[in-house]
Formats: C-alpha cells, sequence, structure tokens
C-alpha cells in the first residue's frame, strides 16, 4: 500500500508536503505543530509564482469560504540541498464522500465574488487535476491571481464598514469601528497606541489575548512588535470574520480569531481562556465588569480602558485588588472621556 503524505514527505508536481512531525524535522529542518502539514513549493523550470504573498492571500480566501486548508505561515525550509519557500497551514478534516464538480464550480464561484482568476491561461485544466486536491480541499493556488486586488480591498471595506459598525452613526453613516492606515473610524487605532504608550511594552516573543478585538487592529499591532502568539475575541461571528479577512489582505496570516461570549462562558462554568503574557481590555468592563478570573488572564501586563462617565478612583481601586502595579495614563477621548491603565503583575 501506498504511503501517504501523514507519513512521508510525498512528492507532488510542484511541491512536496507531509504532516509527519518526524519527518518534516528530518528532512526539511522545521518544527511542525500536531495538526498542521506543510508544503515546500518545487518552481518547475519556466513557471514561478505570480507572488507568494498573493498566492497565499488567495487561498485564505478560499479557506474563509470553507474551500481550502489555512495558510499560518510562510517559511524557509531546506530541501534537496537548497532553501526554499514553504507553506505551514492548518490540517484538513476528514471527509468521506465529496463532489469534485460541485467542488470545482464553488471555486470559480468564489473567483468571481472576490476578483480572482483562476489560472494565467484562463482554462481550468489546474483545477481538474486530481494532484491538486487533498480530499475536497484545493491546495494548489500558484495559479492564482486577482483580476483586480483594489476591487476586492474596496469590497472589504464596505463589508467591513457595515459588519463592525458599532453604536450611533458616525457622521451620519455606518462606519467602521477601528480606524486603520488612513481609513476613517468611530475609533482612532493610532491616537490610542499612543496614548496608551505601546512603544513602551515589550512584546517581541510575548503571548497576547485581545478581548473583544472587533477588526483585531490591537491584535495586529501586538503581532506587528514581535508577538508570538496572539488571540483575539469578540462575540460577534461577522465581526471576527471581518477580522481574519482584513490580516490576511493585509498579509498577517498567524492571529488567531475566535467567536466566543465570555460572559456566558463564564456564567455557565465553561472552561475559561488561555492566560497570556499580555491582555488587551479595551472598553469591555462595561460588559464583563472587574472578574478577577478575567483580569488574572494577564499573567505580566494588563492593558485597560474603561468607558464614559466612569470613576477613574474607583477603577483604579478595582484593579489594584488584582494587580500590585497599577499606571494612571489618563485618559482617550476620540469617541468620549475614557481612563486608561497600564496594569503590571510585577
Amino acid at each position: 500500500m501506498n504511503k501517504s503524505f501523514d507519513e512521508i514527505l510525498e512528492i507532488r508536481r510542484h511541491s512536496a508536503i507531509t504532516s509527519s512531525v518526524e519527518v518534516a524535522k528530518k528532512e526539511l529542518g522545521y518544527d511542525l505543530e500536531k495538526n498542521e502539514f506543510i508544503k515546500v513549493i518545487i518552481q518547475p523550470e519556466g513557471n514561478q509564482y505570480y507572488n507568494l504573498d498573493e498566492v497565499v492571500q488567495i487561498q485564505n480566501i478560499f479557506w474563509l469560504n470553507g474551500m481550502a486548508p489555512r495558510i499560518k505561515k510562510i517559511v524557509k525550509v531546506n530541501y534537496d540541498n537548497e532553501e526554499r519557500d514553504a507553506l505551514v497551514m492548518g490540517y484538513l478534516p476528514k471527509v468521506n464522500r465529496y463532489d469534485y464538480v460541485l467542488q470545482i464550480n464553488k471555486i470559480k464561484q468564489i473567483c468571481n465574488d472576490n476578483f480572482i482568476q483562476w489560472n494565467d491561461q484562463g482554462e481550468d485544466q489546474e483545477l481538474h487535476d486530481i494532484g491538486n486536491w487533498i480530499k475536497d480541499r484545493f491546495i494548489d493556488y500558484g495559479g492564482f491571481k486577482f483580476i483586480d486586488k483594489q476591487k476586492y480591498i474596496d469590497k472589504l471595506n464596505k463589508k467591513i464598514e457595515s459588519q463592525t459598525h458599532f453604536g450611533k452613526s458616525y457622521e451620519g453613516r455606518k462606519a467602521r469601528y477601528q480606524s486603520d492606515d488612513g481609513l476613517d473610524g468611530k475609533r482612532k487605532t493610532q491616537y490610542r497606541i499612543d496614548k496608551m504608550k505601546l512603544k513602551d511594552i515589550d512584546f517581541n516573543n510575548k503571548t497576547v489575548l485581545d478581548i473583544g478585538c472587533n477588526l483585531g487592529m490591537f491584535s495586529q499591532y501586538a503581532k506587528k512588535r514581535g508577538a508570538a502568539n496572539v488571540i483575539g475575541f469578540d462575540i460577534n461571528e461577522d465581526i471576527i470574520h471581518c477580522a481574519k479577512e482584513y490580516a490576511n489582505i493585509k498579509g498577517i496570516y498567524d492571529i488567531e480569531f475566535l467567536t466566543t461570549d465570555i460572559d456566558w462562558d463564564r456564567k455557565h462554568k465553561r472552561p475559561k481562556m488561555p492566560s497570556a503574557d499580555i491582555v488587551f481590555y479595551l472598553a469591555m468592563s462595561q460588559y464583563l465588569g472587574f472578574d478577577p478570573d478575567i483580569l488574572n488572564l494577564a499573567n505580566e501586563i494588563l492593558i485597560y480602558e474603561g468607558h464614559a462617565d466612569e470613576d477613574a478612583e474607583n477603577t483604579k481601586k478595582e484593579l489594584l485588588k488584582v494587580f500590585p502595579i497599577v499606571e494612571d495614563l489618563g485618559y482617550t477621548d476620540d469617541r468620549s472621556i475614557r481612563p486608561i491603565f497600564i496594569c503590571r503583575k510585577k
């Protein structure tokens, strides 16, 4: 019986893949985690990827639509005595039955909806090549490219304005809650970063939780500052989908965005979230209060922002019950006047 990529480094036409932790370490020198697989890109003569980041972004659009494994990282590995690019992907679900024709039609529809061309010849022979599939998931997006990436981004931004809108209208319209890169929003992300003096916090190799992350701008900030692992939580599934898609198109692939109702979990004694070195707790106390179980998720630092009309002195007293060091940084006032504190365990 032929061995599968679960056991060996399986050579395909454009790639070599394995999900074996032992094989990845021995053959590629890469520490693969459980429930991941790695795909080494083997470039055939005369055929180059258009743009590796674009290929990753396109595959992750298909992941968000249930048609591809998620790419978490682009890494360098040693394959056949050469340094090559490799893609670390999330593992695939077990599927017993599937219809290739139906799957191919879904791929074409996703292409049409997202301004993507499925290969440069305008033909679909790649989609019918069984070697480009694992189970019911297509895994070779090297021949895919954006027809008009700006149109895709414009469409995504309109979705973000609609889905992440929160509270009252902004300037008479729905608007994204968190601003970014010249895109206006109710809350001014860079202003908040500056007021919280986040540049003074060492994120390098830290684990980070972003509770009530919305579009995930603070999750993205932590990752850009070198955080090792970042998880963003929000109660709204549509917002989390936007956060995933927005981080992807910005080239940030390894933030975990999860939908969860922390308050419901707490009341029903569900397993609590994992702790982290640094926790963002921004504009959340109105909903979750000062529960020590939540505040103690921060092993080192809690970054706190309150709400309008909040008594800053009382807030500080509550935070001091958990954190021996609570630094008062004043207020943010981009939406209303809100107290901010940096809380430290040591």
